[in-house]
């Protein structure tokens, strides 16, 4: 196995991490959000319908946290197994497609340290981890195909060893 290939499996198991890292990032900022914002909520709601909106605003957003903490989940466990040269899965398209919800999540959180008047140490932070989700999300993904490139290269040349 080239250097190469061992340190594109190695930035697998890496960022595969991250990844699984950032999805936990990712519901406990929702969480903090709608905590933060929870006078916001209830106002839209009628005094009567207050606490089963939010009941249903909890279930509603815990359902979306499930789903995309799941895509995280999976993409970093196949990412991981596939660095480890374990069982090889089928993760790349979701992963190219959670890089894109991830570049705009960065991006508009570039956008909103412009917009907000007052720039204080939350936003900034927050702005910075989903830059660098963004960015360990594009370090899998180039690695997971130079990965999948590099093994199809040697599968085809173990085959050409065994017929010559």
């Amino acid at each position: 196995m080239g250097a190469e290939l061992r340190k594109n499996k190695d930035t697998l198991v890496v960022t595969g991490t991250g990844v699984i890292a950032f999805g936990a990032w990712n519901v406990l900022k929702t969480v903090m959000l709608l905590v933060s914002n929870r006078e916001l909520f209830e106002a839209s709601f009628e005094e009567e319908q207050k606490e089963l909106g939010m009941t249903l605003v909890w279930i509603i957003l815990g359902g979306f946290m499930l789903v995309a903490f799941g895509f995280n989940l999976y993409v970093g466990l196949a990412a991981r197994s596939e660095g480890m040269g374990k069982k090889k899965r089928k993760y790349r398209v979701l992963a190219c497609l959670m890089l894109i919800t991830h570049f705009m999540t960065a991006v508009f959180s570039v956008m909103g340290i412009f917009v907000e008047d007052e720039i204080d140490d939350e936003i900034l932070v927050s702005t910075l981890i989903d830059v660098l989700g963004f960015f360990m999300l594009l370090d899998l993904v180039i690695a997971a195909f130079k990965v999948r490139r590099r093994m199809k290269e040697e599968e085809a040349m173990a085959a050409e060893r065994k017929a010559g």
